[in-house]
């Protein structure tokens, strides 16, 4: 279960988000809230990618900033737009993928190449 207790962020004087309270327990969400409501904001968060100004947010009851890697290791996160690099082949991109998550090169190779027969790609 995921639990964001009373978070806000501040960015100097601006509050993008106020005392948010809310709980995930497993199943799909959404979020649906006007432009500049914190949508963002509050999706980076739960990424890791910002940090709240207060309040904190919690995974099976471990504050997700102190879990670090090995809350990061159990996301999975795809943002509406992405960069990328063409030039890649898909081997390759995985593999970069792999290097930056610290997965051991020969381990990689092996799962990259399972990995993409299953989306027959191999």
């Amino acid at each position: 279960m995921l639990i964001v207790q009373n978070v806000s962020k501040n960015f100097g004087k601006f509050n993008a988000l106020k005392d948010i309270n809310l709980e995930f327990r497993n199943g799909v969400y959404g979020l649906l809230a006007p432009n500049g409501a914190g949508k963002t904001t509050l999706i980076k968060m739960l990424t890791t990618l910002l940090f709240p100004t207060s309040g904190s947010i919690l995974y099976n009851g471990k504050d997700i900033i102190k879990l670090d890697e090995e809350y990061r290791e159990i996301l999975g996160f795809l943002p509406q737009e992405f960069g990328y690099y063409k030039n890649y082949s898909p081997t390759a991109y995985l593999l970069y993928l792999a290097a930056l998550k610290g997965i051991e090169r020969q381990a990689a190779k092996a799962r990259v190449q399972e990995l993409l027969k299953l989306v027959a790609l191999d």
